[in-house]
C-alpha cells in the first residue's frame, strides 16, 4: 500500500467517524501529560482536536495542534489552535508559528507515527522528531502499534484479512523503532505498554541524547 492510498482512505473517513474512534484519552496518555506537560504541549496529528484539547484546557495547559488533513480542521471547534501542515514535510520544522517556541511536550497520539506508510516519509518524519527534540520540545511522546513477531512472517493475505485494511508496514517491529530512535539521536526516558486486541500499544517518552 502506498502513502497516497492510505491518505485517501483517511480523507474519506467522515469527521464524525474520526471522533467516534477517538473518544477520550488513554490512562497512559493522561499520565504522561500530567507528568511532563505542566505548561505547554504541541499536539502533532491532532485531528479535530476534540479528543485532546478539552483535557488540555481543563489542565490549563497552553496547546497548539498540527494536522495534515484540511477536512479534519474544517470540522474542528478549535480551528484557531491548529496549524495545517504535513509533519513529514521538509519545511515542517521551519514553520514560523513554531519559531522561538518551547514546549514541555510534543505528542503524536493515536498512532500518528504508524500512519507514515512509505519508508522515505517515515524516515523524514523521524528526522523531524529529532530536530524538534533538539530545538523546541523538552520531550517527545508518541505511541506506536507494535505487532508480535508472527506478523512479520505471516502471509500477506492473512495479515490484511486479519486487519481488514491496515497494511503490514503500518506496524513497527521492535528492531525498526529502536533503530529510528537511535538513528535520530534520541533516548528513551520511559515507556508504558497496553494490549490492544492481538497487538500492543506502546507509549515512548523520548528526549535528545546528550
Amino acid at each position: 500500500m502506498s502513502q497516497k492510498k492510505y491518505d485517501d482512505w483517511v480523507t474519506n473517513v467522515p469527521c464524525e467517524e474520526h471522533d467516534r474512534l477517538n473518544l477520550s484519552l488513554f490512562p497512559n496518555e493522561e499520565y504522561f501529560i500530567d507528568s511532563y506537560a505542566k505548561n505547554s504541549i504541541l499536539d502533532i496529528g491532532c485531528g479535530t482536536g476534540h479528543r485532546t484539547f478539552p483535557y488540555f484546557e481543563e489542565k490549563r495547559i497552553y496547546y497548539l495542534g498540527v494536522e495534515k488533513f484540511p477536512h479534519l480542521i474544517e470540522c474542528s471547534s478549535y480551528q484557531d489552535k491548529i496549524l495545517q501542515a504535513d509533519f513529514a514535510g521538509d519545511d515542517f520544522v521551519e514553520l514560523p508559528a513554531l519559531q522561538n517556541k518551547n514546549f514541555d511536550l510534543c505528542a503524536l497520539f493515536g498512532g500518528v507515527s504508524n500512519g507514515l506508510i512509505d519508508n522515505n516519509i517515515r524516515q523524514n518524519a523521524w528526522k523531524n522528531i529529532g530536530i524538534l527534540a533538539d530545538s523546541i520540545c523538552n520531550y517527545i511522546l508518541l505511541d506506536t502499534l507494535n505487532h508480535f513477531n508472527w506478523f512479520e512472517t505471516a502471509e500477506k493475505g492473512q495479515t490484511l484479512k486479519l486487519l481488514n485494511f491496515l497494511p503490514p508496514q503500518y506496524f513497527y517491529s521492535k528492531k525498526e523503532i529502536e533503530n529510528l530512535i537511535s538513528t535520530n539521536n534520541l533516548t528513551i526516558v520511559e515507556t508504558m505498554e497496553e494490549p490492544v486486541g492481538t497487538y500492543r500499544r506502546i507509549h515512548y517518552l523520548l528526549k535528545k541524547n546528550i
